[in-house]
């Protein structure tokens, strides 16, 4: 999948040098869900509680790479189709937006794409297979898992990338059909001479998903 380059580099090099004080990481309230008679780890992230681990229930397609956490990839009509239990829900744009801003400051773009910080989206980051590791402070655990194309039947952006659906139509009136996502990344790429550090996360309205398969969370109020 081809990524919007121009904003990890607004996230990589314009809040480089951007200091924070440390901070005592927070207990993380942890939990189980069961979801069509699987379990998931549960996580309490500020005001919510977020599945801590990708969702392999029916349907999807499995990454040739696939480990424990990182589930498969669903297209959009299979997402829509999901069961949850009561309270439970696919995440919306307006929920990942809150997770981002749980772990730092948040950045709105002209076109709403919702950019965190760098050291925040390390937070969110798992502390494997990254090019750039996380350190998990949030609990969030997202891995490197990539995306899937299906049209071309291929799998893309392992240990760079991860997108997230959201259950929020896109703004996007051109590539149709459009709906909002979410891309967390953290490695290195070369860039003139040097190896330069592309890490962010961000929430992205304007995407077109026809033939995309992506991972999926789930998410409810406390």
């Amino acid at each position: 999948m081809s990524k919007p380059f121009l904003y990890l580099l607004t996230m990589s090099v314009l809040l480089v040098g951007c200091k924070k004080s440390e901070q005592t990481t927070p207990q993380q309230i942890k939990g189980t869900v069961t979801v069509d008679g699987v379990s998931y780890g549960t996580v309490v992230i500020g005001a919510q509680t977020w599945t801590s681990e990708n969702y392999y229930g029916a349907g999807g397609v499995t990454s040739p790479t696939s480990t424990t956490g990182t589930g498969k990839f669903y297209t959009l009509a299979e997402i829509q189709a999901i069961t949850l239990p009561v309270g439970w829900r696919i995440p919306t744009q307006d929920d990942y937006v809150a997770l981002l801003k749980s772990q730092g400051t948040v950045t709105v773009t002209f076109d709403g794409h919702a950019i965190l910080d760098t050291i925040g989206a390390r937070h969110l980051r798992a502390l494997i297979n990254w090019g750039i590791p996380g350190d998990n402070k949030s609990g969030f655990g997202a891995l490197p898992v990539g995306d899937y194309n299906a049209y071309m039947n291929t799998f893309g952006d392992l240990n760079a990338y991860t997108t997230f659906w959201t259950s929020t139509p896109g703004t996007n009136t051109v590539d149709k059909p459009s709906q909002c996502i979410v891309v967390l990344s953290g490695y290195r790429t070369s860039y003139g001479t040097r190896r330069m550090p592309i890490e962010g996360a961000y929430v992205d309205p304007t995407a077109g998903v026809l033939n995309r398969g992506y991972s999926l969370r789930f998410v409810k109020d406390n």
